[in-house]
Parts: C-alpha cells; sequence; structure tokens
C-alpha cells in the first residue's frame, strides 16, 4: 500500500473540476464511439443512459463555475464601488481644503497634490466611468478634468470645486450631461471648463 495519500476530490478546487471535465469529455468520446459500433438497439440505450449520466455531471461542473464567476464579479463590484465612492470623495474634500487654502493666502499646492492623486487613482484602475448615473458619476467627470490639468491656479480650482459641489444637485437616477432640468447647472459649467480650460487652453 501506497504511504501517499489519494487527494480527494473537492467542488471547491477548480483544478479538481477542469480535471474531472476532460476526462469526462474523453469518456463522452468513448461513448460516441460505442454507440456508433453498437451492434444492437438495447446496446445503444445501455451507451445512451451512460451518455446522459456523463452530461448530467459536466453540467453540474458549469453550474458550479458559473456561480463562482458570479460570486468574484459580485465581489469586484463591491470592491469598486468602495473604491471609486471613497476615493471620489477624498478628492472633493481635498478640493474644499485646496479653495479654502488659496482664500485664506496659500498656494493650495498640498491640497491639489491630494486631489490629483485621488483622480489619478482612479483613471490608472480604469473606474474613471464606473458610475453612470447620480453624484458619484458628475464627480468621476470632474476627476477625469482634476486628471488632464498641468496647471492649478486659483481659477481652475475654484472652478473644479464648484463642479464638484454641483455634483450634488445630479439626481441618482440621472445622468450628469443629460437633460434633466436638476443636471443644467453641472452641465453648463462641465461645459463651461472644457471651453475655457481645456479647448481655449
Amino acid at each position: 500500500m501506497s504511504g501517499r495519500a489519494r487527494k480527494m476530490f473537492s467542488w471547491a478546487d477548480p483544478s479538481d473540476r477542469e480535471k474531472l471535465g476532460l476526462g469526462l469529455m474523453d469518456e463522452g468520446r468513448v461513448l460516441a464511439l460505442d454507440w456508433l459500433i453498437a451492434g444492437s438497439q438495447e446496446e445503444r440505450r445501455r451507451v445512451e443512459a451512460k451518455a446522459l449520466r456523463l452530461f448530467v455531471r459536466l453540467a453540474a461542473i458549469e453550474v458550479v463555475d458559473a456561480r463562482e464567476e458570479l460570486a468574484r464579479r459580485r465581489q469586484r463590484a463591491r470592491r469598486n464601488d468602495q473604491l471609486v465612492i471613497g476615493t471620489l470623495g477624498r478628492m472633493a474634500d481635498a478640493l474644499d481644503a485646496a479653495h479654502a487654502d488659496f482664500l485664506a493666502g496659500g498656494d493650495g499646492r498640498a491640497h491639489v497634490a491630494q486631489a490629483l492623486t485621488a483622480a489619478n487613482v482612479l483613471r490608472a484602475e480604469g473606474l474613471l466611468g464606473w458610475f453612470s448615473y447620480g453624484p458619484y458619476a458628475g464627480l468621476q467627470l470632474v476627476a477625469g478634468l482634476l486628471a488632464e490639468q498641468r496647471a492649478f491656479d486659483f481659477g481652475v480650482v475654484d472652478d473644479l470645486q464648484t463642479l464638484a459641489w454641483c455634483t450634488r444637485e445630479i439626481p441618482a437616477h440621472e445622468m450628469p450631461l443629460g437633460g434633466d432640468a436638476e443636471c443644467s447647472t453641472f452641465h453648463g459649467k462641465y461645459d463651461g471648463f472644457l471651453s475655457t480650460r481645456v479647448r481655449g487652453g
């Protein structure tokens, strides 16, 4: 008797499921040949019964794989929700602090750097378009503008901070650049920023 314990099959182990699936597909090919060379209807029915049991096992593997993939997607979605909401909140707070610093006679540099870092985190993660509706979708647009800026005088910070505040008016079910009247203030100021700070240089 071998001293090495045989590894038990586990439905929770993707590699075990993959091995089982490959083995079942090999078995299925053999059964297909058996069916073709079967000499009687009774023999074919026996092969078909084996094939049915095999397909049921393959289907069970697919169900488990699908459930795990759905769980992974939900986990990623929760993680992204938390990351985007938290990072946008820090960006907005930093813009508020930079604006206050400018008004107090400072240069706001440290706070602008914090806001820019937050925007760049979301851009690097590919999450500037994570939300499509509501205030956070608007803040994502502000983050996109912030990440593209190369100079930050008081005018730029004032405009960005105002835009961030205007996102609070965006209803949760509306797109920030949609036609809803409650989005008009944000939409107008966003287009104004593009015209004066981006397109207009």
